[in-house]
């Protein structure tokens, strides 16, 4: 029933008929060579600051994982780059509705996290997220390396999808082009 409450309140978003105003390059990255989409965000894109949209971004792009879903595959990976993290970062108030959205209308989507190259700091959002988490989802996510990233989709994932993911860990690791935060005219990876 909670699921479908959610869903209703968030039609527009689902349905399409209105946009979020993104908030991050959260988006589908690649799809595994067994149908499992990876989603992928990383911190440096990360706009701080308009919760409701960025639950709505997420929304939608847990929509599109689950929409692109082939090979009957049932659930979904998420990198989460922390590259770019900072103080910006730390409010933990999205975490509550986020878990939330993830035990209702995605419940049993998440086949693994991975929280990659998080400084000490992110601890703190981690801490709090978990304590709206059960067990088996807490187990689902494991913090690591890009390479040991990379070498865990390459085992999940097949090749292609590990390339993937060492492409945009690597585009996200240079220049000064795009740095943490709104820059104005800059377009998301997301849009």
């Amino acid at each position: 029933a909670e699921a479908l409450e959610w869903r209703g309140r968030n039609q527009d978003i689902l349905s399409g008929s209105r946009m979020p105003q993104w908030q991050s390059d959260l988006r589908v990255l690649t799809r595994a060579e067994s149908g499992h989409p990876i989603l992928y965000i990383c911190f440096r894109h990360v706009v701080a600051g308009n919760i409701a949209e960025t639950l709505a971004h997420t929304a939608v792009a847990l929509e599109a994982a689950v929409l692109s879903l082939r090979g009957g595959a049932q659930e979904l990976d998420i990198i989460v780059d922390c590259h770019g993290f900072g103080p910006q970062h730390l409010d933990p108030r999205p975490a509550l509705p986020f878990m939330s959205m993830i035990k209702q209308p995605y419940r049993d989507r998440i086949r693994s996290i991975m929280l990659v190259g998080a400084p000490m700091a992110f601890n703190f959002l981690y801490k709090v997220a978990c304590r709206f988490a059960n067990e088996k989802t807490r187990r689902k996510a494991k913090f690591m390396s890009v390479e040991e990233a990379v070498a865990h989709v390459r085992c999940i994932g097949g090749r292609d999808a590990a390339r993937a993911v060492q492409g945009v860990t690597a585009l996200n690791r240079q220049g000064t082009d795009c740095q943490p935060g709104e820059v104005k005219g800059r377009h998301l990876p997301s849009e």
